[in-house]
């Protein structure tokens, strides 16, 4: 077990860099991960690998929306425990993380697998599920959400390590959670036999029990480090707990980043339409997904910072030091636009060498319109990065209600008007939907950075 740091003494960029370079890694190797996965499943006989990359990749997308159905109680508890941490009260920091724990299972098992399992159906049909890539995808949505609470409850786990000041223990364990989400893979997927004992192929059922099977190692390693962890100490306090009041107050501070998400992957679907309707058609859609596919890594280095962010703010609010959550705010910020800024420089500098990567033998005009998207939308990433940041630290602050509105502003009243109008009624055509989404992140980043330098969350009570 790591030694956690107190992020309300010492200084703020050593705190800063303490937390950022091990949430950083974990986010970039979950993302390798999810494609080692893809590729593992890609590997099956010829006739099912086509199927099984389709069916995994549809399904990974089901549950990163069901996943946000979590993110209320994740954050409530987030920035709960950054704000009693910063008080010094550990036994309050083991109630919340107890409680959010129980909250979650809950949650789970009587509403999210029920309601998952029901739906199976109109969720393959949404997504045009048929033939063979329907059975592979109905084998692994249903074995993922019976296994629900093993994923958002690895979440909350991971949670409470960072925000009380520990960046590197979720590190380690997620490390070692991959690598035997890896060695299982191989094992379930393709089927092994030792001595006289065979294990049978399950192919892509299989690569859903292998990933169920490392969370659920990575929870009882979790909760056994987190039982005597000096900042949690879950073993001074009830292990399940039924506090409604303190669910209440988990769920109100952090339901508005619920919504956030889910405006953010229900215009991200209208966007991905709108695309499809442009002049290219396919092609402007493969090349959307070739240009996102690297523009997601500066996001999950910006969705870092946010984490930092939410553990540095309230972390030092907590500590009746709201100078110094400030400066740690604002630092965290930076290094997440440098970040961005470091990425725009690659783009700029090897934008065809970045975009035939992808695509072996790519359809005329394919490359060109990846390459534009690099170009226009690269320019904001520095916007984005610290737009990402500076949300954390408002959130850490206990003011989720804030970003919600700028996300319903830029995302909603900007960013698909515009995409529309630009690409339907302009030579722009696809272009018009690139430089839309670069001007929604820049009034995003405008409103929010205007908000945070107000600095009326300072006295936000949570």
């Amino acid at each position: 077990m790591a030694k956690p740091r107190d992020l309300t003494t010492g200084s703020i960029l050593g705190s800063v860099w303490y937390l950022a370079w091990p949430i950083v890694l974990a986010s970039l190797l979950q993302v390798v991960m999810g494609i080692v996965d893809m590729v593992m499943v890609g590997r099956l006989p010829e006739e099912k690998g086509t199927p099984a990359v389709a069916a995994l990749g549809c399904s990974l997308f089901v549950l990163m929306f069901v996943l946000t159905l979590g993110f209320a109680i994740a954050t409530g508890a987030a920035i709960l425990m950054a704000r009693r941490t910063g008080e010094k009260n550990i036994t309050a920091v083991a109630n919340v993380s107890a409680n959010a724990l129980t909250f979650t299972l809950v949650l789970c098992v009587l509403v999210l697998t029920p309601v998952g399992l029901l739906l199976m159906r109109p969720i393959l049909a949404f997504v045009k599920a048929e033939g063979q890539a329907a059975v592979f995808m109905t084998q692994y949505l249903e074995i993922s959400f019976y296994g629900l609470a093993v994923m958002f409850l690895l979440f909350i786990c991971n949670s409470s390590f960072r925000t009380t000041g520990d960046a590197r223990t979720p590190l380690v364990l997620l490390i070692a959670v991959n690598l035997l989400n890896f060695l299982l893979n191989w094992i379930l997927i393709y089927g092994v036999t030792i001595g006289g004992f065979s294990i049978p192929a399950l192919e892509v059922r299989g690569a859903a029990i292998a990933t169920l099977l490392a969370r659920l190692f990575g929870i009882v390693v979790s909760l056994k480090i987190l039982w005597r962890h000096p900042r949690v100490m879950l073993g001074q306090v009830r292990l399940v707990q039924f506090d409604l009041r303190l669910w209440w107050t988990m769920f109100r501070i952090g339901f508005p980043n619920t919504l956030q998400a889910i405006i953010r992957n229900t215009t991200n679907l209208i966007l991905l339409r709108i695309v499809a309707g442009t002049m290219l058609h396919g092609t402007a859609v493969a090349a959307y997904m070739v240009g996102m596919a690297v523009i997601r890594v500066p996001v999950f280095i910006g969705l870092s910072f946010m984490q930092v962010g939410v553990a540095l703010v309230g972390q030092n609010l907590g500590a009746k030091k709201p100078d110094r959550a400030e400066a740690a705010g604002n630092w965290a910020a930076r290094f997440s636009a440098l970040a961005g800024f470091i990425i725009t420089l690659v783009l700029v500098a090897f934008p065809y060498s970045i975009a035939g990567y992808f695509v072996k033998k790519p359809e005329p005009g394919l490359v060109p319109l990846a390459v534009q998207l690099y170009l226009i939308i690269g320019l904001s990433l520095p916007f984005l990065g610290h737009l990402l940041g500076t949300t954390g630290c408002l959130r850490g602050a206990g003011d989720t209600v804030s970003p919600l509105i700028f996300a319903i502003i830029s995302r909603i009243g900007l960013l698909i008007p515009l995409a529309w109008i630009l690409s339907q009624y302009t030579p722009l055509d696809v272009n018009g939907v690139w430089i839309a989404v670069g001007s929604s992140s820049i009034l995003q980043f405008t409103l929010t950075y205007f908000w945070w330098r107000r600095g009326k969350w300072k006295h936000i009570k949570v």
